[in-house]
């Protein structure tokens, strides 16, 4: 299925934001049964993802539900966004770029595995087996408590991959669509926790939507200063004042689009009949004061954080410190 739209929605965003096509070019197909789910194997060294059906029918729905509800009204009343067949394929893309980032990023070779899942795959879907039983020597150097936060933490690696292709670069100019891509990532986390609940899989391998989405805004939430720390990168040098936007456009940005993305995700948790996200995400002014914390890196006040999503993302905060400088030996 080399012609799935989302498929190269996901590869023409991905080479757009990196300068060059992605390879190996990965092979898809769709697997009829009406959960949520995806897997991803690499056969012969390529990159191989296998997607339910069920996956187009929840995310169709899920914004049918959503548009109903008054999702993405704009101050005067009117739809930013209405296209239920692109609000779809680009959650579909997300998706897709998420599997792809495990094979980029070697996570494969990192836990000697054969396929990694995404939403609760049945038995007799399960293609091909997941995981080797011989565990690598860094998995026995690491202490006990921290092997179970090792797939919660790829995730999160994937996550942020597919997030920053997805979103792609700052730009004051395109601030209801980064919110409607935003929201676009939103929907798939919260539709994996509904498949996980409904089928009674226990929170091991994956984190909390919550703490997804927790990764996702405080993304969002500071990419108005990438493009001055890009340049400042460039220059071998410290951020320039000049560089970064006004106060005022920062506040706006906030609340024009880091505001209302997180009031979407609670809207959709909410239209999916997801309540355990809603409660993960708390309220949203301690939500955001969570999201301060992680950005100033102030590990002091890990304590303090008040969201679930907040709390389990700090957990699993220093097991990943440890598995990033192992990539680079696996990734291919």
């Amino acid at each position: 299925m080399h012609n799935f739209a989302p498929l190269q929605i996901a590869l023409t965003q991905i080479a757009e934001v990196m300068g060059t096509p992605y390879e190996p070019e990965p092979e898809i197909k769709a697997q009829p049964d009406d959960g949520f789910w995806a897997v991803v194997s690499r056969p012969n060294g390529i990159p191989s993802i296998t997607v339910s059906t069920g996956c187009e029918a929840q995310l169709r729905a899920l914004w049918k539900g959503g548009l109903d509800d008054g999702l993405f009204r704009g101050p005067d009343g009117s739809a930013i966004v209405d296209d239920i067949d692109w609000l779809t394929s680009i959650s579909m893309s997300w998706l897709i770029m998420h599997e792809l980032e495990h094979y980029t990023l070697g996570h494969f070779d990192l836990g000697r595995t054969q396929a990694l899942t995404e939403g609760a795959v049945p038995a007799q879907f399960d293609l091909v087996q997941r995981t080797s039983s011989r565990k690598p020597d860094w998995w026995h150097k690491l202490p006990e408590q921290n092997r179970l936060k090792v797939q919660p933490c790829l995730e999160l690696q994937a996550d942020h991959e597919a997030i920053e292709y997805l979103l792609d670069a700052y730009s004051p100019d395109h601030w209801d669509e980064l919110r409607v891509r935003a929201a676009c990532i939103s929907a798939v986390m919260v539709l994996i926790e509904r498949q996980d609940l409904a089928s009674g899989t226990h929170h091991t391998t994956h984190p909390l939507a919550a703490t997804r989405i927790y990764q996702l805004l405080g993304h969002l939430s500071e990419m108005w200063s990438i493009p001055a720390r890009m340049l400042a990168a460039e220059r071998g040098e410290t951020v320039r004042a000049e560089d970064l936007p006004s106060e005022e456009e920062k506040a706006a940005f906030r609340t024009q689009v880091v505001i209302p993305t997180f009031l979407d995700a609670v809207t959709l948790a909410r239209v999916a009949d997801v309540p355990t996200i809603r409660n993960d995400l708390g309220d949203p002014t301690p939500f955001f004061e969570d999201i301060g914390i992680a950005r100033r890196g102030d590990v002091a006040r890990f304590p303090d954080l008040q969201t679930n999503g907040a709390r389990e993302w700090a957990r699993l905060v220093a097991t990943n410190v440890k598995i990033l400088p192992l990539l680079s030996i696996t990734s291919p």
